[in-house]
């Protein structure tokens, strides 16, 4: 079991080596850094408002998964002491470009979600969007995240909603366009999402795995606000009527409480 785990884990590090989040360029240039911050925040305007990056001045903060750097980058501008780790040298060498070009005082390390490399009790803040689903085990990561977070301590997380737009676009590609109506929406995650393996829950899921904390909240998102936007044009206002739980991303906030150590 795992020598499979530790083959699971080496295929999702090889997707995002070979993919960095975002990473479409040949150069990595300051240009570039200042687009895709851009881009990002237009596209997912609502990431501000739910991580209040500003609300973190002088706590210290983890980013699991940092990716090219750009919500990194925001801790440590608001003045967090900010530690960001990533499972992809490739993604920490781009992100340690950008800390780099800013000037920022921050701490990039190569390493595992289910086996960070930090003492218990340490953070006041960990912060993941959209990693922890694509771990083999995000039981073992949530377990670590808990272990390392201060009495008190919060997270801020994101992970993919199984019962959404997003799985009925996968179900529609890459199950009924292709003859295989019965597919379950597990296995089309897991294949044709991304990395290997990735995975999307619902919301008794969820709750499950963070059952260990406590003043759990979660919170529905849109996938790729732009696109949406400019596909509805001038309907955009009936995005409204969507039910809210097949929005495509579910948020999680939560504590560590102290009466829980």
């Amino acid at each position: 079991m795992i020598g499979l785990e530790k083959d699971a884990k080496e295929e999702v590090m090889k997707h995002w080596d070979q993919n960095p989040c975002a990473f479409q360029s040949l150069e990595v240039t300051p240009e570039w850094f200042e687009r895709e911050e851009e881009l990002r925040y237009k596209d997912q305007p609502y990431i501000h408002s739910f991580i209040q990056f500003s609300r973190w001045w002088h706590k210290r903060i983890l980013e699991i998964g940092v990716g090219v750097g750009v919500d990194f980058s925001q801790f440590a501008r608001s003045g967090a002491n900010a530690i960001g780790i990533d499972l992809s040298s490739h993604s920490i060498g781009i992100a340690k470009r950008k800390i780099d070009l800013e000037n920022l005082s921050t701490h990039l390390v190569l390493a595992d979600a289910e086996n960070l490399p930090f003492i218990s009790s340490w953070f006041d803040l960990v912060y993941s969007w959209g990693v922890l689903h694509h771990t083999p085990s995000s039981e073992k990561a949530i377990a670590e995240v808990y272990r390392c977070l201060k009495s008190e301590g919060s997270v801020r997380m994101m992970f993919y909603n199984r019962f959404s737009g997003m799985g009925l676009k996968l179900y529609f590609e890459h199950a009924l366009l292709k003859g295989k109506p019965l597919t379950r929406l597990s296995k089309l995650f897991r294949e044709c999402q991304e990395s290997p393996g990735t995975k999307a829950f619902n919301l008794r899921e969820l709750k499950k795995l963070f059952s260990s904390f406590q003043k759990v909240e979660f919170e529905y998102f849109p996938y790729d606000v732009l696109s949406l936007n400019r596909r509805l044009g001038s309907f955009g206002c009936l995005a409204v009527l969507f039910p809210k739980r097949l929005l495509s991303w579910i948020g999680v906030k939560a504590r560590k409480d102290l009466a829980c150590i």
